[in-house]
């Protein structure tokens, strides 16, 4: 049996169960354009939507560890080499 926790930081402060590992379920309500960039996504990757939104996190995850850091993060076009820097919503500055 899955261990139930209220929130995720109730579930990350007790820890899993010494019996089995533990996961934390999560519902979403997601607008229509989001379910349909989550599908894009899986679809693309051959993967379940879970999988997509635990990709998704742990490159989020990975992102902001290197953007506190200092790091930034650069797309560079085709055929011309032109730079842009890319500024994700909600971060904060370093």
């Amino acid at each position: 049996m899955v261990k139930e926790a209220e929130s995720l930081r109730d579930f990350l402060a007790n820890g899993a169960p010494k019996e089995k590992p533990s996961r934390f379920r999560l519902n979403v309500e997601l607008a229509p354009d989001v379910a349909a960039a989550l599908q894009e996504i899986a679809d693309a990757d051959g993967v379940s939507v879970s999988e997509a939104v635990r990709r998704a996190i742990a490159n989020d995850h990975f992102l902001r560890g290197k953007h506190r850091e200092g790091a930034k993060v650069l797309l560079e076009y085709p055929n011309g080499g032109r730079i842009k820097e890319v500024v994700f919503v909600g971060w904060h500055a370093v």
